[in-house]
């Protein structure tokens, strides 16, 4: 079984030089948290930086509603690894781009962990009364009719139920830009199972779900965005793609890392419809910040992203605003207490799916010890965001780096562990 080698990147000497920290950080010792538990688990993320797979890593933690973390280390743009022969023409530029730091407030792309702003939009919309989760989507958009993804309801497709597969590999994506092509592409579509089991959804489900939030509000996911969450909250960035006047600021992505080029990139190539190195790279191009991808491109700082999931701890509240209606955040908990552990046949390895994300468990779950409250979501590749709503802890861990395989695993897996432990 043969093992392609992604470079790492460079790293400095001096890792002072690439870190920024937020002023803001409040003492762990108000909260009663030992300062050496905080440097510990930053020190975890400087030994992941460390291990030369990623480019930037950008964390904010907050406990009960307080910042304890805000810090990025690494380069935005520039200090990718470089190797021949994953040079994509979509990542030439972004690899040779002059070294720009990372900064607190820099925008990353949050790949799968979009699905939760998607995901909470649709159950804001349930809330107002507005449609049903469990109606067919084709009650909601006629050009669904008579086709087998019409018969779908939005609850099998926040649940990974539905069977919808991947859009076919080597599509181009910007085809997804003009919405005919799209929905020809998704009404073409047939089901890989019917019978309600649990399989993993890329991106095509997520579109699905913006045509059903756009055809119920008569806006674009873009405006519904800026409407609901992004301008209630004052956030900068926080929104499906990113503003021309922001990309000389946004972190590039790179892939990075070891995979296995028999069997699991078969399967991996299969659920997202491509290689991954021609997806990162696509991930950089204008077109892609112009675009709106439900499931994989909203854009948006670590800092912004806590403050969003801290929201959703806070049951809709933020800074003496409703940004969403209680009810809103009742329903997508009580989905949660009923969801249950499975096999999920695409990802092919059990897990907790509810309303969109992923859940935790106890004793012992994707999000750590003691985590049945915790829900949250991945996003590619190691991008993890989440709120444990038992520890009031809310975090965001944006990284630039896309490995799939390598030694980084295993850490990261500690990462997650200590911080269920450190702040329960």
């Amino acid at each position: 079984m043969k093992k392609k080698q992604f470079n790492k990147i460079q790293l400095p000497m001096d890792l002072s030089a690439v870190t920024q920290r937020d002023p803001l950080e409040v003492s762990s010792a108000s909260l009663g948290i030992s300062p050496q538990k905080i440097e510990t688990l930053w020190q975890g993320i400087e030994k992941l930086y460390q291990t030369g797979l990623y480019p930037a890593m950008a964390l904010a933690l907050r406990k009960n509603n307080q910042l304890l973390l805000h810090r990025v280390i690494g380069h935005a743009q520039g200090n990718g690894p470089e190797n021949d022969e994953l040079m994509t023409i979509d990542m030439k530029a972004s690899v040779t781009a002059e070294k720009k730091l990372m900064q607190l407030d820099t925008p990353i792309c949050l790949f799968s962990a979009s699905k939760c702003m998607t995901s909470t939009l649709i159950y804001w919309l349930q809330s107002l009364h507005e449609f049903s989760l469990h109606q067919p989507i084709a009650y909601y958009l006629p050009e669904f009719k008579s086709t087998p993804s019409g018969k779908v309801t939005a609850d099998q497709l926040l649940n990974h139920r539905a069977g919808i597969p991947a859009f076919p590999e080597g599509l181009d994506m910007r085809a997804l830009l003009d919405r005919d092509v799209l929905l020809k592409l998704l009404t073409q579509l047939r089901l890989e199972w019917s019978d309600n089991r649990t399989g993993y959804h890329a991106t095509t489900a997520g579109f699905m779900l913006g045509l059903l939030i756009e055809a119920i509000t008569q806006k674009t996911l873009v405006q519904v965005v800026d409407e609901v969450l992004r301008k209630p909250m004052g956030l900068k960035y926080f929104n499906y793609g990113l503003a021309p006047a922001f990309r000389d600021q946004v972190a590039f992505n790179y892939p990075t890392g070891d995979y296995l080029e028999l069997g699991f990139e078969r399967d991996f190539r299969r659920m997202l419809g491509g290689r991954l190195e021609d997806l990162v790279g696509h991930a950089n191009q204008p077109e892609f910040m112009d675009a709106v991808v439900p499931s994989a491109n909203f854009f948006a700082s670590s800092g912004e992203v806590c403050e969003f999931f801290q929201m959703l701890l806070d049951n809709g509240q933020y800074q003496g605003k409703t940004i969403l209606p209680e009810s809103c955040l009742q329903t997508m908990m009580q989905a949660q207490d009923s969801a249950k552990f499975e096999f999920d046949h695409v990802l092919k390895f059990p897990i907790r799916y509810s309303g969109g994300f992923m859940l935790g468990r106890d004793p012992i779950g994707g999000w750590g010890a003691y985590s049945a409250r915790a829900f949250g979501h991945v996003g590619l590749t190691n991008n993890l965001c989440w709120v444990d709503a038992n520890k009031n802890i809310a975090v965001s861990l944006l990284t630039t780096g896309n490995p799939l395989l390598g030694p980084h695993i295993l850490q990261l897996m500690r990462w997650v562990m200590q911080v269920s432990i450190y702040l329960k």
